[in-house]
C-alpha cells in the first residue's frame, strides 16, 4: 500500500506551510519505502505469497482515499501520512510479543527507529496545523479519523484473510 508518493512531495513543496525541514523527512520515507517494499516482495517470495492477485474492497477504497489526498493541502496531507504511519507502527508495537512467525514484521516496524520517524512524522504536522485556518484543522482532524477508520478496516480485512 502507498505510504509517500512523488504526488505528496510536489504537493508539499510548493504549498506555503512546508518547511525545508519537512522535505527531509519526506524524502528520508521515500528512499525507505524502496528498501521496504523490496524487503516486503522478499518476504513474499519466501513465503510462497502470490501478489498478484484482485485488491479486496477494502484495500481499494483505502488506496482510493489516499490518493485524493494529494489535491488537500498540506497540513492534511502530512496529518493523514502521520497517522497511517502511526497506526502501523502501534499495530505492531502494542501487541506484545509476536508469535515467532511474525517477530521479524514487528521487529522492522515496531521498532525504536521507526518509532522515531514516526514521533518526526507527528511533530511535522503539529507544526504546520499551528498556522493552518480553522476549515484546513477540521479537514486535517477528518483525514486523521478516515485513516483510523481505513486502518482498522485494513488489519481486520487481513486478520480475516488469513
Amino acid at each position: 500500500m502507498p505510504k509517500t508518493s512523488p504526488q505528496t512531495l510536489i504537493l508539499a513543496l510548493t504549498d506555503k506551510s512546508f518547511r525545508s525541514t519537512d522535505f527531509d523527512i519526506i524524502l528520508a520515507g521515500l528512499a525507505a519505502l524502496k528498501d521496504e517494499l523490496n524487503w516486503f516482495k522478499e518476504k513474499a517470495a519466501q513465503r510462497q505469497l502470490n501478489l498478484d492477485v484482485a485488491k479486496q474492497q477494502t484495500c481499494i477504497e483505502y488506496c482510493e482515499y489516499m490518493h485524493s489526498l494529494v489535491a488537500m493541502p498540506y497540513p492534511v496531507q502530512a496529518t493523514a501520512f502521520w497517522a497511517i504511519e502511526l497506526a502501523y507502527n502501534q499495530g505492531w508495537q502494542l501487541p506484545g510479543v509476536m508469535p515467532k512467525l511474525y517477530t521479524e514484521f514487528a521487529d522492522k516496524w515496531g521498532n525504536a527507529g521507526f518509532t522515531e520517524y514516526v514521533k518526526l512524522l507527528e511533530h511535522q504536522a503539529d507544526e504546520v496545523l499551528q498556522t493552518a485556518s480553522e476549515t484546513i484543522s477540521q479537514q486535517a482532524e477528518e483525514a486523521f479519523l478516515r485513516v483510523a477508520k481505513f486502518e482498522k478496516d485494513f488489519w481486520q480485512m487481513a486478520f480475516h484473510a488469513a
